[in-house]
């Protein structure tokens, strides 16, 4: 049997596979904005809806089709009372979450499934008013402490800063965010910074130092 190729021009369209790490970020900053957005492209993973479930606690509406997510943002708005939300094994969902929920100001109850809080988290402890870890699955915060300048490692996990860049253009007043080198996974905390910017939300870097205007919102795309 033979067989013959004849050289040709290759054409068509590729379309790129998900990034879960863009997926968490557009998820929660399309949950705090003004208006409806819609997120192609979705392929939602356990720790995808773990996110997913997290901003529905916070009041976002969320109506998932076959490869899409389309969202109905809080405003900005927060709720006002107690909260209890699971963030399975889900890193990413637990460390961006804990600065919302701690500037909620509302008693909330994080549940984690397997060994999730048995990671670090002290990073955020000095920042919370109450902030009491009950093995092996249940974390009780309550309240942010209010500061103009927040200072924080940065060898540990790049979560724990993209969680504060994303809460702290929420408060009423301009802060400073300072990273102690050495800065570690620092193209992570770039996704956070592009994302924020798609959905309308600024923040000056220079740096190990973050300039962040205080009352932005977020707005739908």
């Amino acid at each position: 049997m033979s067989f013959f190729a004849t050289p040709t021009r290759p054409n068509g369209t590729v379309e790129m596979p998900p990034s879960k790490s863009y997926l968490h970020r557009s998820i929660i900053t399309a949950a705090l904005a003004t208006g409806t957005s819609v997120i192609h492209n979705v392929t939602v993973s356990r720790d995808i809806s773990a996110t997913i479930d997290a901003v529905k606690t916070l009041g976002a509406k969320i109506t998932q089709s076959e490869n899409s997510l389309t969202i109905i943002g809080i405003g900005g708005v927060l709720p006002t009372s107690p909260m209890e939300i699971c963030c399975g094994e889900s890193g990413s969902t637990l460390r961006f979450m804990i600065p919302l929920l701690l500037l909620s100001g509302q008693p909330t109850t994080i549940i984690g499934e397997g060994k999730l809080l048995t990671r670090p988290l002290n990073q955020y402890q000095s920042i919370a008013e109450k902030f009491d870890l009950s093995p092996p699955n249940k974390l009780y915060l309550q309240g942010l402490k209010s500061s103009s300048t927040y200072t924080i490692r940065g060898d540990t996990s790049s979560q724990f800063i993209s969680g504060l860049l994303l809460m702290l253009p929420l408060l009423p007043h301009d802060t400073t965010l300072e990273i102690l080198p050495p800065f570690v996974s620092a193209p992570y905390v770039d996704i956070t910074l592009d994302v924020m910017a798609q959905f309308g939300v600024c923040i000056q870097r220079e740096g190990f130092v973050f300039s962040i205007r205080g009352h932005q919102s977020y707005t739908s795309r």
